[in-house]
């Protein structure tokens, strides 16, 4: 029986594999299932390789003073000695 607007993906799976645990009902809504996941997580790695190329090249043009975090520049020296002199 052919159903409109869909085709068919056949697929060979090891017997160990965990969909044959699934019901048999159930195995080919999980693959499908799986199988649109797998597509979402392949744009939002693609989307995480532009950003990180992006702040790749956004600190390449930061000059190397500015770089540290204003929490590190204003950091009180503390003498270890006269701390636990106390």
């Amino acid at each position: 029986m052919r159903r409109k607007g869909l085709k068919r993906l056949e697929l060979r799976l090891p017997v160990t594999h965990w969909i044959w645990r699934l019901s048999e009902g159930s195995r080919a809504a999980t693959a499908v299932r799986y199988l649109e996941i797998g597509a979402r997580l392949e744009a939002i790695e693609e989307r995480m390789a532009r950003l990180e190329r992006k702040i790749d090249a956004l600190s390449a043009t930061v000059p190397e003073n500015t770089k540290k975090p204003a929490s590190e520049k204003n950091a009180p020296v503390i003498d270890a000695a006269a701390f636990f002199d106390i």
